[in-house]
């Protein structure tokens, strides 16, 4: 449609013959239909139609022109490769973090005057490997936690979207993914933060993990208990609503700024930086 004299579409006797009749004026709006003139059925005044329709969508036939879209699928060697991406960071980040994490411990455990000078004591004792006591048990568990947290929550995420079919609800399907994927994460990673704790409250030499595993089981009693039994409870309660949150927000901000730079979607260094936004504002929200 566009400036000019009114047209008319005109369609022959035989575009109607047999069926094609119903078929042909499913096709238009309900307030047009074509009559019969001079032998010839036609559709009047149809630039009288609002022209003002959506972006895409024809104002004639309206969402039946709308373009096919493929489903975005996600094949399991690309969760593969999610939960790989996410194992690797989420150990990175871990141990880079190690030392504020040691100096947390000792300051619940032993107490200090702050964080400074603890920081300065295990310096000064052990040196710089002294405020990575406890990075094996660090790196090994959060690289198995990561890879549930970051794989296991898309994969459940999208199973329960399309099974469910929420449509303006997707958030739901986000936090159950995450509530999922998070209970799986912590599970894992609880026996390697038993031995985090074990290796920066004990004093002397660094026992290897495998060691302090067999030490905490022959000490509580048990596997269970010596390895899971007097944390798990409380990394649960903390861990799976901070995972909840931290992906509803994530999805919604990435969303968000996606929105309002389209751009950024072609281009992998803006959408890396959407992404590094998002996640600094879920993360801090957290």
């Amino acid at each position: 449609l566009g400036a000019g004299p009114p047209r008319q579409i005109a369609l022959a006797r035989r575009d109607f013959s047999g069926n094609s009749s119903a078929s042909l004026t499913r096709l238009l709006p309900s307030e047009l239909s074509p009559v019969m003139r001079r032998g010839r059925y036609v559709v009047a005044e149809v630039d009288a139609i609002d022209g003002t329709a959506a972006p895409g969508v024809d104002a004639v036939f309206g969402p039946r022109s709308e373009r096919f879209e493929a489903k975005d699928e996600v094949t399991p060697y690309q969760y593969a490769v999610l939960a790989a991406c996410g194992a690797v960071c989420t150990a990175a980040a871990h141990v880079a973090l190690t030392p504020l994490e040691l100096v947390k411990t000792r300051l619940q455990t032993t107490g200090g005057d702050g964080a400074g000078p603890v920081a300065s004591e295990i310096y000064d004792e052990e040196g710089w490997p002294g405020l990575f006591r406890g990075g094996e048990a660090i790196a090994v568990g959060y690289f198995i936690n990561g890879a549930f947290a970051f794989g296991l929550t898309e994969f459940l995420k999208r199973t329960i979207g399309e099974t469910l079919d929420l449509g303006d609800a997707a958030w739901a399907a986000t936090v159950a993914g995450s509530f999922g994927g998070a209970v799986a994460a912590v599970a894992v990673v609880t026996p390697f933060e038993a031995a985090k704790v074990r290796a920066q409250t004990r004093p002397g030499a660094p026992i290897p993990l495998l060691q302090t595993f067999r030490d905490l089981i022959r000490e509580r009693g048990g596997w269970y208990e010596g390895l899971f039994g007097r944390s798990l409870g409380a990394l649960v309660a903390k861990d799976v609503v901070f995972a909840a949150f931290k992906f509803a927000v994530f999805d919604a901000c990435r969303d968000s700024l996606l929105t309002s730079f389209p751009g950024a979607r072609g281009d992998g260094l803006s959408a890396f930086g959407v992404s590094l936004a998002a996640g600094a504002i879920a993360g801090a929200g957290g």
